[in-house]
């Protein structure tokens, strides 16, 4: 564990919630005790940007996901939708 993590019990993580989320979001790691044992550690996310995320993506699943959004705009670019 380093200096910088913190370890709280239950009680005290109902308490301040809001203080522990912020130092879990600027890279803390916030262990929570139960009966004087560790049960839960609250820490930050790792983020990818969305770039990165959409390049790993397959055409399958960009049009999957286009799908499930839009499925009137889908089935239009499908040559599918009624003309109006």
């Amino acid at each position: 564990m380093s200096p910088a993590d913190l370890t709280v019990t239950a009680t005290e993580a109902k308490r301040s919630l809001s203080r522990l989320l912020k130092a879990a979001k600027a890279g803390q790691r916030v262990t929570i005790t139960w009966r004087g044992r560790p049960a839960a550690v609250l820490g930050p996310v790792e983020r990818k940007t969305e770039a990165l995320y959409v390049e790993e993506l397959s055409a399958e699943d960009l049009t999957a996901i286009a799908a499930a959004k839009a499925p009137a705009y889908t089935a239009a670019f499908d040559g599918e939708a009624e003309d109006r």
